[in-house]
């Protein structure tokens, strides 16, 4: 059984919020085809951040879709899944509430499966034990994705696509990606109702194409072109994001949106990367431009901004400039930095990570958007991140889930009450996901 480990040390120097994506290429010939809307994307003036307010859109960025027919790979679809959950107590004789999932590793070395144990949030009461178990007599193996919108999903190797797995049901979904693609996938492909794969196909050799499959159904029900040099993620349960990566140099990064059912490109450009907005919509974190020639080892200048500034010329949009607590300012340079908005979408937590060469440090602290002052949680010794890149928060919104590094450590869960408070949870392994327990 192989699973998915990310060993930090291993990475090379980028900021490790700006997620890439690569294609896959595939040969061969579609046995069918699909009429599918292709749009072209088109660019809004670029934009100047000054100072002050009085909010005026610039005008809107506007694509012009084709009808040029789009292939679909062969093969691609619903398939009879190849694995299944077990469970080794029923849910029904657990106590109601949110748990959290862990994949065991010492237990999985033991049993040669996938297993996962479900730990309550103060981490005193482990549950039911889940294990993952093939349903074919052959060497075919998943990688673990990430838990999303009460979901797991998994790779699978052969034939290449994705599992989904229904929480609480356990109910397991299998969507093939065709013999002639080889969907490269991380959770931010990954949305509340769509997912989307990337393949090559042999009609169209130099042209990469997208496609985006509705959950619900599993049927892929639109395909884009690839923007050359922009990686992808989804926004909100049905917003597409392309977003240039974030370098030192840049002065203007491109950002360019897509929604159902038109599924028309809107790009802009803008003087900083764009992060995640709040729950509550009203908040993006954002990396401003403008630190050429500074030290690539120092933390990245995080700011936040408006969500309505977004494509806006104004005095008044410029991203509010944060940084970590005075009393951290002078330590240890920074490799990689992970923000991520609570669920009230008041404060954005911060975990600035020293992970390549030297020391291993973790700096854990968060800004208040009401006061508008960092306030340092915790600093920990080795490597510490958010699961799959994406903080994993208590129903109570007061405490919330990190990964060690080397991934095999116990996971912490850091609490946001009182004083600052970290416990291990009692597994070796790591959080995927939570599940609920009605």
């Amino acid at each position: 059984m192989t699973f998915l480990v990310v060993k930090e040390r291993t990475l090379k120097l980028t900021l490790c919020l700006l997620i890439g994506s690569t294609l896959a290429a595939c040969s061969g010939e579609a046995s069918k085809t699909t009429t599918l809307r292709i749009p072209t994307a088109t660019h809004s003036p670029t934009l100047t951040l000054i100072t002050k307010p009085s909010i005026t859109p610039s005008p809107s960025a506007t694509s012009m879709p084709s009808s040029t027919p789009l292939p679909t790979p062969a093969g691609a679809g619903i398939v009879t899944p190849a694995f299944e959950f077990q469970l080794d107590m029923p849910l029904e004789n657990l106590e109601p509430g949110e748990y959290l999932i862990a994949f065991d590793y010492e237990a999985s070395q033991r049993n040669e499966t996938a297993t996962y144990q479900l730990v309550s949030w103060d981490a005193k009461k482990v549950g039911s034990s889940i294990i993952l178990v093939s349903l074919q007599e052959t060497n075919n193996q998943v990688s673990l994705i990430a838990g999303t919108g009460g979901r797991l999903w998994f790779k699978v190797e052969y034939p290449s696509g994705l599992l989904v797995v229904e929480l609480p049901s356990f109910r397991t979904r299998e969507f093939s990606f065709g013999p002639l693609c080889s969907g490269l996938l991380g959770s931010q492909f990954i949305g509340l109702e769509y997912f989307i794969f990337k393949c090559q196909d042999a009609a169209y050799e130099s042209y990469p194409n997208i496609y985006i499959v509705a959950i619900e159904d599993l049927t892929i029900v639109s395909g884009l072109p690839n923007i050359e040099g922009m990686s992808l993620r989804w926004l909100e349960s049905d917003t597409l994001e392309f977003f240039s990566s974030w370098n030192f140099n840049k002065k203007f990064f491109q950002y360019c949106i897509t929604k159902p059912t038109s599924w028309q490109i809107n790009c802009q450009e803008n003087p900083y990367e764009v992060g995640t907005t709040s729950s509550k919509g009203d908040w993006v974190w954002v990396v401003p431009s403008g630190r050429g020639g500074q030290d690539p080892y120092r933390a990245m200048p995080l700011a936040i901004l408006p969500r309505e500034c977004m494509g806006v010329e104004s005095e008044n949009c410029q991203p509010i400039q944060i940084s970590r607590p005075s009393v951290w300012l002078d330590e240890e340079p920074v490799d990689f930095t992970y923000p991520a908005w609570s669920p009230n979408g008041e404060i954005l937590v911060v975990l600035d990570v020293a992970c390549v060469g030297g020391p291993s440090d973790t700096w854990i602290w968060y800004y208040d958007l009401q006061s508008g002052v960092s306030q340092e949680l915790i600093q920990l010794d080795d490597c510490y991140k958010f699961p799959f890149n994406s903080a994993i928060w208590s129903p109570d919104g007061q405490r919330f889930a990190v990964n060690g590094s080397p991934a095999f450590d116990q996971p912490l869960i850091i609490s946001l009450e009182g004083s600052p408070v970290s416990y291990p949870l009692p597994v070796k392994g790591w959080v995927v996901g939570t599940i609920q327990i009605p």
